[in-house]
């Protein structure tokens, strides 16, 4: 779909969506500058679908602040992923990305949850997230809220390992103008503009633009492979506050794109990890979406918000053409019954429309396709011990047109042990539901044939975590998790036989299961009031077996292969000075099974000067450590993605 029918389809859907549309952060808390003890007080709405304390969840949140994310340096979503523990994010080609939590990584991560602004970019036609798609400006993200662990209670099927809600900027906070231009050493360029506005007594409007072009951004050695992408997105934002109690929001984005990954030949110059095909890869994409919220905030303990949002992605993939559209209704409310009970509940609706061209040798049957999903949820916070013990039960029953009614039940209970510590821990049932990918795809070699899964269900999993939270001493604080999750039914492709004339067929089928155990570590320390460190890791162990799956191909292994044992993160912010900053960013990461890629270590180095109240200057340099490195190998990309060392330059003014 070209440019002129996404904005018309846009303009149709405002027209008809004007009425409706997220909750006022007018009174938003600015958290660049709030202290230790008040992040841990921050206020989320992933774990539970109402604000809630971090430090009263039960679950194991991470919040990525503003200060955060301007603080890296990072201009994609993926690379901010990286200071979260228990999360997996490594480099695919033309600007995708591998993102998972606690395993399975890969480029159809498929156990992950992802929203923006509570809309789900999360595909189910496909099974996962298109990172490369995900054109979000920076600049306008307020904070990711990061939930490890199943959230299908409240947010359903598909939020199994983990959710990642992007939340944006109210347009108040964006009121003015303002602009970025980066440049790096390797070839890459990306441009940001916006500007806000008042538009009514109660009513502001941003309207933003933003491309980015990484020709040569990963190239290898002596030019022997070739990553190019270019990308662009505009998109608005309004909010309304019609009276004390209503917020209304509607936002919409348009975006295009093209991308291409190509090698001259085969070389032993390239890391010896490299495994190199002379099949080119290149595809446009262009997607478009609207978001309509109304959200009703009738007291600190009670309101509902009605969400509609509607997200259209075409896209060229693995030699054919598809078209999918997603269409989301989504009702939340939440009261106090009574000085024990606060009460969640909530229903949704979604319709997923695809179509697709495909070709002799690959393609869907049908090729055409219409999946509606329905679920409801209830979710009681129950006082057993008032200002000590939390107990919060509940369940979310969905119906699906792959698996039929699935069942997502929960337990949490947090007790505070005193006024700086509290424990908690749960018990979750998450189930994914199968792809289009795995139920309807054909694909022809001409040694094998890969055949739809019949009869697919939905992967399921239990989980049991239990966390520690503590401010041991001002300015010191530690978050720590472990858990112990088990898998059942797990969706892989595997040898199904050889049929004449010595054609290996390759089928889906419910045959894996599994197990994952770790902990996730997550500390920041107040050095002096110029200098704050943060430490983030986790070690895991990840265990899938084949079951009756013909073990001599199997994606089970890749699967258990793609991720690291064990993760560092460590994060140096020195306000040198009020207007100076110089911020280091060590990681490292251990080596993966599958390819194999070996462990590595890198190093970002951030220098930032405000030269006055509306331009700051930054240099950077990123991945210090080696000249090059290859950080997963995934069997559904011909080449790998080469991350170069570069230097970097980003002017940003605002007005």
């Amino acid at each position: 779909m070209k440019f002129p029918a996404i904005a018309a389809s846009i303009l149709a859907c405002l027209i008809g969506a004007g009425g409706v549309a997220t909750s006022a952060s007018a009174q938003a808390v600015d958290l660049t500058k709030l202290s230790l003890e008040d992040l841990l007080s921050t206020e989320v709405t992933s774990v539970a679908k109402k604000p809630q304390r971090v430090d009263e969840a039960a679950a194991a949140v991470f919040v990525i602040t503003e200060d955060d994310i301007r603080r890296s340096g990072a201009t994609n979503i993926p690379d901010l992923l990286r200071m979260v523990p228990g999360l997996e994010v490594a480099q695919l080609p033309s600007g995708g990305a591998a993102v998972t939590a606690r395993g399975f990584n890969g480029f159809a991560a498929n156990k992950l949850l992802v929203l923006v602004d509570g809309r789900a970019i999360y595909m189910s036609a496909l099974g996962g997230v298109l990172w490369d798609q995900q054109l979000v400006p920076v600049e306008n993200i307020q904070r990711i809220e990061v939930v490890r662990g199943p959230g299908a209670t409240l947010w359903g099927a598909n939020a199994v390992n983990g959710v990642i809600n992007i939340v944006t900027k109210h347009s108040v906070d964006t009121l003015g103008a303002s602009v970025t231009a980066q440049a790096d050493t390797q070839g890459g360029d990306r441009t940001f503009a916006q500007v806000g506005a008042q538009v009514g007594s109660s009513t502001t409007l941003r309207v933003y633009a933003t491309d980015h072009d990484l020709s040569d951004h990963l190239e290898g050695q002596g030019g022997l492979i070739n990553d190019y992408a270019t990308g662009a997105q505009g998109g608005f934002r309004l909010d309304a506050d019609p009276s004390p109690v209503d917020a209304i929001t509607l936002q919409g984005d348009v975006q295009a794109g093209y991308n291409k990954l190509w090698a001259a030949s085969a070389t032993t110059t390239l890391p010896a990890n490299a495994i190199i095909s002379s099949l080119p890869d290149s595809y446009t994409f262009s997607g478009a979406n609207v978001i309509g919220r109304w959200t009703r905030t009738t007291s600190d303990t009670s309101g509902f918000s009605l969400q509609m949002d509607w997200d259209q992605v075409s896209r060229e993939l693995l030699g054919f053409y598809a078209e999918v559209n997603q269409f989301n209704v989504d009702f939340s409310d939440h009261f106090n019954l009574n000085s024990r009970n606060a009460i969640i509940w909530g229903a949704n609706y979604n319709l997923t429309s695809t179509i697709s061209t495909g070709t002799s040798d690959i393609f869907f049957t049908p090729n055409d396709r219409v999946d509606n999903l329905f679920g409801a949820y209830l979710e009681d916070d129950i006082v057993a011990v008032p200002d000590r013990l939390t107990v919060s039960v509940g369940a979310k029953l969905e119906h699906n047109d792959y698996s039929g009614f699935e069942f997502e039940p929960s337990i949490r209970a947090l007790w505070r042990g005193g006024p700086t510590w509290s424990v908690w821990g749960a018990i979750s049932r998450a189930v994914r539901t199968p792809s289009q990918f795995e139920a309807d795809l054909t694909y022809l070699t001409g040694i094998a044939e890969v055949k739809p899964g019949n009869d697919l269900t939905s992967e399921k999993m239990t989980a049991y975590e239990i966390g520690w939270r503590d401010q041991i001493r001002p300015g010191f604080a530690l978050d720590l998790t472990a858990y112990h999750q088990e898998y059942y039914d797990l969706i892989s492709w595997g040898l199904a036989g050889v049929a004449p004339p010595g054609i290996i067929e390759i089928e889906y089928g419910n045959h894996g299961h599994g197990q994952s155990t770790g902990v996730e570590l997550a500390a920041t320390a107040t050095i002096t009031p110029q200098w704050t460190i943060k430490v983030a890791g986790d070690l895991m162990n990840l265990g899938i077996a084949p079951g009756g799956l013909n073990t001599v191909l199997s994606s089970n292994a890749i699967d258990q292969g793609a991720s690291p044992d064990n993760q560092v993160s460590v994060r140096s912010l020195w306000n040198v000075t009020d207007d100076i900053d110089f911020d280091v960013w060590y990681r490292h990461v251990g080596k993966l099974a599958t390819g194999p890629i070996p462990a590595y270590d890198d190093l970002n180095l951030r220098l930032a000067w405000r030269a006055t109240a509306h331009i700051e200057l930054s240099l950077m340099g990123d991945h210090l450590l080696s000249p090059e490195r290859i950080e997963i190998r995934d069997p559904t990309e011909p080449l790998p993605a080469i991350v170069a060392r570069e230097g970097l330059v980003k002017v940003a003014v605002r007005y």
